[in-house]
């Protein structure tokens, strides 16, 4: 289980999806506490919060916040994944979408490249930056969000 009680960071985008009633909300945080925030929130429901605060990006593990460092200036200038794209990198590397895909082929686990491999598989894709180019890839990788996310309510009720 995650130590990580909250993180915070930047809101990048905000994208309201009027057909299922729902907004989302990007928030970047420092991706070397990717692994961290993805096991503890993703697909929980969560509190979303605002504070306006001093320090840019960090992690809380405690009630104390613990501030990191500020992109380095030289990685700024390196191109962004575009949203389908990312989501795509952080859901492959999750230990829940990981658990999924290993029960689909059978396997007791696999980890972040199968999941990968599954994926572009699944969306008929060589690159997860296709999800960001391709219509049908993007139609496919939304579909097999919404199949996942049913097996993970499932596997909550279950527990």
């Amino acid at each position: 289980m995650s130590d990580l009680k909250a993180a915070y960071g930047v809101v990048a985008r905000v994208i309201d999806v009027p057909s299922s009633g729902v907004s989302y909300l990007r928030i970047e945080i420092p991706v070397e506490h990717h692994a961290e925030a993805t096991q503890a929130f993703y697909g929980k429901r969560v509190l979303v919060t605002l504070a306006d605060l001093e320090i840019p990006y960090g992690i809380v593990t405690t009630y104390e916040t613990q501030p990191i460092q500020p992109v380095h200036p030289a990685q700024a200038d390196k191109p962004k994944m575009r949203p389908l794209c990312h989501s795509a990198v952080m859901l492959c590397n999750g230990e829940g979408f990981q658990g999924y895909v290993a029960g689909l082929l059978m396997r007791e686990s696999v980890d972040a490249a199968a999941a990968a491999d599954y994926l572009r598989q699944v969306c008929g894709i060589g690159s997860r930056r296709e999800l960001d180019e391709d219509a049908e890839a993007s139609r496919l990788f939304r579909r097999l969000m919404e199949r996942y996310r049913a097996w993970m309510e499932r596997q909550e009720r279950a527990a």
